[in-house]
This record gives C-alpha cells, structure tokens and sequence, in this order.
C-alpha cells in the first residue's frame, strides 16, 4: 500500500509539473475577427489621438476609414495559422508567411521583413492565441491579432 500511495504521489508531481509550464502554441488557429478588428481601431484611435483630430466631420470620415481599414485588413489575412515546432506559418496577401516562435520569451520573427528585425510578441490570453507586433511610436498602440484554436 505504502508504493502505491508514492507511485500516485509521483504521478501528481509529474502531471503538476507538466501543467505548470504553460500553454502550447502549437495547432491550428482560426482568426476572431471581432476581436482583431476592434484591437485594430483601438490602434487606430490611438493614433489619430496623437495627431489631436478636433473637426468633427474630419473625425468622423477617418473613424470611417478607420473601420474600412481594418475589415480590410482582417480580411486580407489568412482566416487560419498553423503553428508546429515553434514554426508559425500563414497566408497574407497570396504569400505563405513563415515566422520563427522563441517560445523562452514569447516572441516571434517572420522571414522577409525587410527593415524589422524587432520581433513580435505571441501569448495564450485564456484559451486565445495574441500575436502583437513589435511596439511602434512611444505613445502609440500595436496592432494585435487574437485567434481561437482550430
């Protein structure tokens, strides 16, 4: 009885220690759409914020563009993300988009970004994946993009 009762103790230890180490990337992940396109007007916003916008007719026309902008912008990206041996691969504007994960720090670095070498950040917000550019301007919000898993 004594080995049993370790045995099932080392079980526990072992399963506690596996879900203490975090939530895996790894899958398939399909765009919420709602979500990313009202992060990209918060984006947006902050923005036009910074530029002190103070003509309401002008405010109105670039929160209408804004919203065009970024349904666009969600609708040009792939629907879908595949993320395997912390290799994320998507499709954005006909091109398959490779991006290297460092999941130590949860950052990622797509291939050909001509000019950006500082890598984005990747996080599981509850049972979402969050990729979030590089920071722009001091002041200003990153674009985020928020995924449900597949």
């Amino acid at each position: 009885m004594k080995m049993r009762y370790s045995k099932i103790c080392l079980l526990l230890l072992i399963a506690l220690g596996v879900s203490a180490c975090g939530k895996s990337f790894e899958g398939s992940w399909v765009i919420d759409q709602e979500t990313t396109v009202n992060d990209c007007l918060l984006a947006m916003n902050s923005e036009s914020e910074n530029e002190g916008e103070e003509n309401n007719a002008m405010a109105e026309m670039a929160e209408s563009f804004a919203v065009k902008m970024c349904d666009g912008l969600v609708q040009s990206m792939s629907s879908e993300l595949n993320i395997n041996d912390n290799v994320m691969t998507f499709n954005a504007l006909g091109k398959e988009i490779k991006c290297t994960i460092d999941s130590k720090v949860n950052t990622f670095l797509c291939d050909g970004e001509a000019g950006n070498d500082e890598p984005g950040s990747i996080s599981i917000i509850g049972d979402k994946l969050v990729l979030q550019e590089a920071s722009p301007k001091e002041g200003e919000e990153s674009m985020k993009f928020t995924y449900d898993k597949g």
